[in-house]
């Protein structure tokens, strides 16, 4: 492949994944600060369902939902910074470090995350994982020999 069109390629995918995790910064942002908030209340419905049908939690569960809910935010927005920076720098000059971390953080997330909302049922956010894991994984397929 001509040196001109992986760099080309790289920078496309690294501009794609900085997208990604900029969005993904901001939603992890918004579930740690924001989940005692009405703009939860649909998210905070996803999670209750599996657990209590239509009965909402009682308040000691709803403080630690609260908390748990801001480490899981957190979490989400420090991986996510984290694929950003890599991105930005080492994935956009080629650099196999760095494609070899994002992937190992989003597959390791990926697999331990899923599996749990999965044997809790929590549905939507299998789903939420999938399309994000998604949105990481595609470009990482596209760069895999662009790299130096």
């Amino acid at each position: 492949m001509d040196i001109a069109v992986r760099q080309r390629r790289r920078s496309f995918w690294a501009s794609w994944l900085v997208t990604v995790a900029g969005v993904a910064t901001a939603f992890g942002a918004f579930i740690a600060l924001g989940n005692q908030t009405p703009a939860f209340d649909v998210i905070d419905g996803w999670f209750n369902t599996p657990f209590w049908g239509d009965v909402d939690p009682d308040a000691m569960v709803a403080d630690f939902q609260s908390w748990a809910y801001s480490v899981m935010g957190a979490a989400m927005l420090g991986l996510a910074v984290l694929i950003g920076g890599v991105a930005h720098v080492a994935i956009r000059r080629g650099e196999r470090w760095g494609w070899w971390t994002v992937a190992g953080a989003i597959g390791g997330w990926y697999a331990l995350d899923t599996g749990a909302s999965a044997l809790g049922g929590v549905w939507p956010n299998v789903v939420f994982n999938s399309v994000f894991f998604l949105a990481i994984v595609v470009p990482l397929w596209f760069t895999r020999k662009a790299l130096d």
